[in-house]
């Protein structure tokens, strides 16, 4: 395992603990997205995506549309039981 993807998963801790009210997936995406934002230092959603695919070898769509969804409302998210997160 990679040492930065260590440090995540300890940032996603962090994040879990201070956001309890968070479900799992959403605390790892706004950790995740998080820990992008201040490595990379601005924010833009193709940037923070491409830095994020690059750590976890996944395609750059995959992860956009992971940040995306985060911030969506509800009826826009794909799948059955998408929760609305107030950001």
């Amino acid at each position: 395992m990679k040492p930065t993807i260590k440090i995540v998963q300890r940032w996603t801790d962090e994040v879990c603990a201070h956001f309890p009210t968070l479900s799992r997936p959403q605390a790892v995406v706004l950790a995740e997205t998080s820990f992008a934002l201040m490595t990379v230092g601005q924010w833009g959603l193709d940037m923070l995506s491409r830095f994020l695919a690059a750590l976890y070898g996944q395609p750059e769509t995959t992860v956009r549309s992971l940040i995306r969804e985060w911030y969506c409302e509800a009826e826009a998210k794909k799948g059955q039981h998408r929760q609305e997160l107030d950001v």
